[in-house]
């Protein structure tokens, strides 16, 4: 039984782990997202790019966390959100939308 439990637990662990290591390439190793403030001006870049390629196949980006959100989400949620973020970008054509980001920028819990 508790060889099942290591692969069911291994199993529902490894997608979150592929995002976290795709995710956070612009930032360092410690840090969970960008900063608030920073967060929105990239989510604010990655919309107005997004409604001006006007592809219905495409959906919107990941909304980014308001101030109430940002307060009641863990660091688990904001920086699963973050990676969904980056993936988002990534597969619809809009990773150059994701600048590197300075230390100071950085969110790390």
């Amino acid at each position: 039984m508790q060889d099942v439990k290591r692969v069911i637990e291994k199993v529902q662990k490894q997608p979150f782990e592929l995002i976290h290591q795709k995710g956070n390439k612009n930032m360092s190793e410690k840090a969970l997202c960008p900063l608030l403030h920073i967060w929105r001006q990239v989510y604010s870049d990655l919309e107005e790019a997004y409604q001006k390629k006007n592809d219905p196949s495409i959906p919107a980006p990941p909304i980014v966390y308001n101030m109430q959100g940002w307060m009641l989400s863990s660091d688990d949620q904001k920086e699963l959100r973050w990676n969904n973020t980056c993936e988002w970008a990534r597969e619809h054509g809009f990773e150059d939308l994701i600048p590197e980001f300075d230390e100071n920028d950085q969110y790390s819990g």
